[in-house]
């Protein structure tokens, strides 16, 4: 059905509508490989061109909802179309990326604190990632939520946190020294 939304714009709306909600209420008791399918029909209908059957943060909070799942597929499709997510936002509409942006930090942190290890640990992934893209600077924010990880009742999840801001600091640092002495360089 995704894949002919076109055809069947005001039918489809009411599908992708009723999916993200069964999946948000339902998915603990679904079969893997039929979650794994309905959300793939959910990212379709995200995905189709000229047509919104569902808003960009309805999909990013059904995507972090999943993410409590011990699914490793699932997880690697969902943290995917996150990515996806920023990257169509920040290439297109400015105003969509910060609130996506700002959608997924208030989601993350109200599930963070209390996330089992491997739920923590997709989202500092996630974060990760997109701050290596580029998909996300400098965010006062986003280091906040990941300082406050760094405290986590988990070891690993707590390491992976202060890993990921020794990193963020040690590129940022050597960026400002390749600038630095590039400056120095044209200047003499």
């Amino acid at each position: 059905l995704a894949t002919v939304a076109g055809a069947y714009p005001n039918a489809c709306r009411a599908v992708a509508e009723w999916l993200v909600q069964f999946l948000t209420e339902r998915a603990a008791t679904l079969h893997a490989a039929l979650r794994y399918e309905l959300v793939q029909a959910v990212t379709r209908f995200r995905n189709r061109k000229g047509e919104t059957f569902l808003t960009a943060t309805a999909a990013v909070d059904l995507y972090v909802a999943l993410l409590r799942f011990q699914d490793k597929t699932l997880r690697r499709l969902v943290l995917g179309q996150v990515l996806a997510e920023l990257r169509r936002s920040q290439r297109n509409q400015r105003p969509l990326h910060e609130k996506i942006k700002t959608r997924l930090l208030q989601v993350c942190q109200r599930v963070l604190p209390e996330a089992d290890a491997s739920m923590a640990k997709s989202l500092l992934r996630l974060f990760y990632r997109a701050y290596g893209l580029g998909l996300w600077q400098s965010d006062a924010r986003l280091i906040q939520l990941v300082a406050d990880t760094c405290f986590h009742s988990n070891t690993s999840v707590a390491a992976q946190a202060c890993r990921f801001l020794l990193e963020t600091d040690a590129a940022g640092r050597s960026s400002a020294d390749d600038s630095d002495s590039a400056a120095e360089s044209t200047s003499a």
